[in-house]
């Protein structure tokens, strides 16, 4: 009976030792490549998709960052650019404030005349709104609205002249339609004195 293992054995120990040694290192670059494959596979695959998804999103907080910092420039410069026409703005409220504001254009017409020296005889105005809203407007009783009122005064001429100079100095928007000036029909009446009849609209804006 032939002994094959020790034929076998016999076999090896007949190839030359740098075949061996070369098959050794086949073996181990291959078992270094299957690692390496699983490797990238099982390990490093998943973990280059999630630094890839991470760097994804760190480039859409970026783009997103950038959106808002400019919506941040755009309302700091716009409340520069309010600051800088506030007071114009309350002047503007002034000339035309948003309701009618009688009572107040009432008292710098009666405050000038008192200062000027004048003599009320007849004070008129037209109808508004002081509370509430008005019935629903046509186009023609847009914005602006008007407050018309006449006046009736007596005085001395520079007295009148120093009334209207006061008047057209108001912020409020005033506008004198016409000026009737006359002497007075009875001779008792003080000399040198008039009396004038006017007539203006103040307007204001009506945003209801």
């Amino acid at each position: 009976m032939i002994n094959f293992s020790s034929s076998y054995r016999g076999f090896l120990t007949k190839i030359p030792q740098p075949i061996r040694e070369k098959g050794k290192d086949y073996a181990s670059v291959t078992a270094a490549i299957f690692l390496t494959a699983f490797l990238v596979i099982f390990a490093i695959k998943p973990a280059v998709i999630t630094i890839a998804g991470l760097l994804g999103e760190i480039k859409a907080e970026e783009k997103a960052n950038k959106k808002l910092q400019q919506k941040i420039d755009q309302i700091i410069t716009a409340q520069i650019a309010y600051t800088q026409v506030y007071d114009q703005l309350a002047l503007i409220d002034q000339a035309l404030p948003e309701n009618p504001q009688f009572a107040p254009l009432i008292q710098q017409i009666e405050a000038q005349r008192i200062l000027t020296n004048l003599e009320l005889t007849d004070l008129n105005y037209s109808s508004i709104v002081l509370t509430g809203k008005s019935e629903q407007k046509t186009e023609k009783e847009s914005n602006p609205q008007e407050i018309n009122f006449s006046a009736s005064m007596q005085g001395h001429y520079p007295d009148f002249k120093n009334f209207l100079k006061e008047n057209f100095n108001y912020r409020r928007i005033i506008h004198i339609n016409s000026l009737d000036i006359q002497q007075p029909q009875s001779q008792q009446e003080e000399i040198n004195s008039l009396i004038i009849s006017l007539k203006g609209t103040a307007f204001y804006s009506d945003n209801d």
